[in-house]
């Protein structure tokens, strides 16, 4: 009869560890994890003026977005300047995808906003930090494959649902009324109707041809390519 040597489950343990740690160390493991390492020996200085334009490009639509979902999630415009700054510059250290716009994101505004009114904007930070903790953690168990349990309509129906309630949140803005813009849809429309006779008519006209125009801008940018080769080169 043998017995079980009490180091044995140990040394396995031991063994598997540094095995563990040797393939997370890789130099495959950390270009994955670094991308800036793989694609920065291999710029190129043609490539500057396309980034910098690209830049410019991508600045003047983050700017604006940040400040507007940060008002969505009841932070001052600063709060979203900050996060479409830093998000960008850390990205370009940990980002894969160079056709990705990082930053704050309407469904994530509207879910801070009421614990925002409730408590206080530290709230909004300390929310972003546990995010990014949870993030990583998940990156480094390779915990990615759990998305694809989540199904469609879950996703159509968490989407339009949050499109909703964003939409009926601007309602106050939209037409400058008064009182609180509401932290549900219920409390939004209600809003909306007991408020109906504060209507202000500049801001709504403001608001209506913002609208028209983005629309129109749409319509005339379907179809249309560039003819000078710029994006080929």
């Amino acid at each position: 009869m043998t017995t079980a040597n009490p180091e044995e489950p140990k040394n396995v343990f031991r063994r598997k560890a540094k095995k563990w740690v040797q393939k997370s160390c890789s130099v495959e493991v950390v270009k994955k994890r670094l991308p800036i390492i793989s694609w920065l020996p291999k710029y190129k200085s043609e490539y500057f003026i396309q980034d910098v334009i690209a830049g410019i490009t991508v600045g003047l639509t983050a700017i604006p977005q940040g400040i507007a979902y940060a008002v969505i999630a009841g932070l001052s415009p600063e709060y979203g300047l900050y996060a479409s700054l830093t998000s960008g510059v850390v990205y370009v250290i940990f980002g894969s995808c160079y056709n990705v716009t990082v930053g704050p994101t309407a469904i994530l505004a509207a879910m801070t906003a009421k614990y925002v009114v409730d408590y206080s904007a530290d709230f909004a930070i300390l929310t972003a930090f546990l995010s990014g903790v949870f993030m990583f953690m998940m990156g480094i168990l390779n915990l990615g494959f759990l998305v694809e349990f989540i199904s469609m309509p879950v996703i159509s129906g968490f989407t339009t649902a949050a499109a909703l309630q964003i939409a009926a949140a601007q309602l106050k803005s939209f037409f400058g009324l008064k009182g609180s813009s509401g932290n549900f849809f219920a409390e939004s429309i209600l809003n909306f109707f007991n408020n109906v006779g504060t209507i202000q008519l500049w801001e709504t006209v403001l608001s209506t041809a913002t609208i028209v125009m983005l629309i129109l801008l749409k319509k005339m940018g379907q179809g249309c390519k560039r003819t000078d080769g710029f994006l080929n080169s």
